[in-house]
Parts: structure tokens; sequence; C-alpha cells
């Protein structure tokens, strides 16, 4: 459908377009559709954005891509211009807790409380898996600051 649409003479890229198509290839399983589209992104045209980077970050945390979703957050931080935000932070501390990649989590967590208070996500995935000793420490440093 998304290519006849591409084919009118009346078609416009626009982000929301791609963002939506992003979400929605991720959570039909489709990641490699989804990483296709946003190279088209760059065709048609458009300049990344936070959001379509989050979206694609997204797209692999449905598929279990946590590495790969992890390599687009890194190019987000390599652009000044799609700095990662409290939502794609969100995105991937929820992948570390469903595959229990704490590892990951705890340096997600340092990275974004120089950027956001968002203790309530870490403490709610170290909830979920039972790592009580986590949680306590956590609330022990928000209560020094």
């Amino acid at each position: 459908m998304f290519e006849m649409l591409k084919g009118q003479p009346f078609y416009q890229p626009k982000e929301g377009t791609y963002m939506k198509l992003l979400v929605l290839l991720g959570r039909c399983g489709q990641p490699g559709q989804a990483c296709q589209l946003f190279d088209e992104i760059f065709e048609a045209g458009l300049e990344p954005t936070p959001q379509l980077y989050t979206a694609l970050v997204n797209a692999c945390y449905h598929s279990n891509l946590i590495d790969k979703a992890f390599s687009f957050l890194e190019q987000m931080k390599s652009l000044s211009h799609c700095q990662p935000d409290v939502y794609t932070y969100s995105i991937l501390i929820e992948a570390c807790v469903d595959v229990a990649r704490f590892d990951l989590l705890e340096s997600l967590y340092d990275e974004m409380a120089e950027r956001y208070v968002t203790q309530n996500i870490v403490l709610s995935g170290y909830g979920k898996a039972r790592r009580y000793e986590d949680m306590e420490k956590v609330l022990l440093e928000c209560s020094k600051a």
C-alpha cells in the first residue's frame, strides 16, 4: 500500500507517516523491513529525528533485537540533533528487563540519570524481576540527591 501511495503525484514524504509505519513493522515482527524503511527516510529527503530513531529502536525491541536497538542508540547519540529522549530510554529499559539484561539496564540508568528523572521505570523493572536489593540501591541513591 505504501509503495502505491508513494507513486501518487500528490505524495509528500512526512515524518509522521514513516514513524507510524516503523511502529507497525516493529509490532508485526518485521525489523528488517523497518530498517529498510528507515533508510528510505534519507532517500526521501527527510532528516532523522529522535522520534524516528525511537520508533526504530522500538521495532528492534519488539523483535528481541536488543543489540541492534543499542546500536541505533549509539547512532542517535552521535548525531547532535537526534539525542535520545526519555521515551527512547524507557523502551530500552523495558527491553533489558524483558530479556534479563540487567548489565545493560544499569549502564542505561546511569546514562539516563544524567538527563532525566526516571527512577520509577528502573524500579518497576527491578520489581518485576524480584531484584529487591537493586531496588533498594536506586532508592538510596535517590534519597541522597
